[in-house]
């Protein structure tokens, strides 16, 4: 039952990623060539801010860059933890002990 909730998870966990990456080369490729005191910026339809000024635009890009960073590190931890720890290690230790004793 945990893994197609997790599969899910993941799928999630990729689309706000790369959307999130793809938002960050946007701006970055702004730089300073706006029109006017500044540019809003929205996200999946909602709307971050109205009014960023241009010298604040570096600072949401960074943050874009690091959400994608965090959100797809933590789709190939779930991926990771799906795919390949099954029961987990503690159980492992507590049958290689049952076996000696």
């Amino acid at each position: 039952m945990k893994k197609p909730l997790n599969i899910i998870a993941f799928v999630l966990l990729v689309i706000i990623g790369v959307s999130a990456l793809s938002k960050g080369m946007e701006l970055n490729s702004l730089g300073a060539s706006v029109d006017g005191d500044g540019i809003g910026i929205f996200f999946f339809g909602f709307e971050i801010n109205d009014q960023v000024p241009v010298k604040s635009i570096s600072n949401y890009t960074m943050m874009f860059f690091l959400t994608s960073t965090v959100m797809i590190a933590g789709a190939a931890a779930l991926a990771y933890k799906t795919l390949f720890n099954k029961e987990g290690k503690h159980l492992d230790r507590q049958r290689k002990n049952a076996l000696r004793d």
